[in-house]
């Protein structure tokens, strides 16, 4: 029998039914199919559709109404309730192991600012090519430091030439949780330099409206993020 000498395999975690029933509210939030105000679906009805007990059912809208999102009424029923993508984020992070949350994080990034970048190509004002532009140059300063400060600032404006809010948001919130590790890659001996270079290449696309390049531009630049921080001994 042929032995690995390191673990090939990951222990399988079962998902509990609550929890799928959460992911699925938090998706049609997210997607804008449920807005503050909307009436959920009477219990017996929405375990139905989602193939779900009631009791199951129940202990999802428990933890729905403790982190806020909806609220029941006197009258019988679930309502959603105002909420922020910062409040989204955090009530799904809070179930998360650290090295689980950072993985998917730097996941969800490189799918967000990719997107962002394309969607920069047609519709980026010349003052969001300045402020881009402006920010590259502020890496090249002396004394920039670390850069991570410009860092911040490229990658802000290329979400706000996007003109879509929730992009810019959850950007930013991302850009918060990670802006400890980020700071720490760039402090890495000729880290700055590189990173420098790949951001000019990324402006250079959306200048030119090279959308493929922007985007695989984009894509390449955060994958070497993610690999320094995979090989740094605790990014997190």
């Amino acid at each position: 029998m042929t032995r690995y000498s390191d673990k090939m395999f990951n222990s399988i975690k079962i998902t509990r039914v609550s929890d799928e029933v959460i992911s699925q509210i938090h998706q049609l939030l997210l997607d804008g199919k449920l807005k503050k105000g909307d009436r959920l679906l009477p219990e017996r009805e929405m375990a139905k559709e989602l193939g779900v007990s009631r009791p199951a059912l129940r202990e999802a809208l428990s933890a729905l109404e403790s982190t806020g999102f909806i609220e029941r009424r006197k009258g019988g029923g679930c309502y959603v309730r105002r909420f922020s993508s910062n409040d989204l984020i955090t009530s799904i992070v809070s179930s998360k192991s650290d090295k689980q949350l950072f993985m998917d994080i730097l996941e969800v990034r490189e799918v967000l600012e990719s997107k962002a970048a394309e969607l920069a190509i047609g519709r980026a004002t010349e003052q969001d090519l300045q402020r881009i532009d402006e920010a590259i140059k502020m890496m090249e300063s002396p004394g920039a430091g670390s850069g991570i400060e410009a860092d911040i600032r490229f990658h802000l404006f290329i979400a706000a030439a996007s003109h879509n809010e929730i992009i810019f948001k959850l950007t930013k919130n991302i850009g918060n949780l990670l802006y400890s590790t980020r700071e720490q890659t760039l402090e890495l001996s000729g880290r700055k330099k590189e990173s420098t270079i790949e951001h000019r290449q990324i402006f250079q696309a959306i200048k030119e409206k090279k959308r493929g390049q922007a985007v695989q531009a984009m894509k390449l630049h955060i994958r070497k993020v993610e690999d320094l921080i995979d090989n740094m001994k605790k990014p997190f």
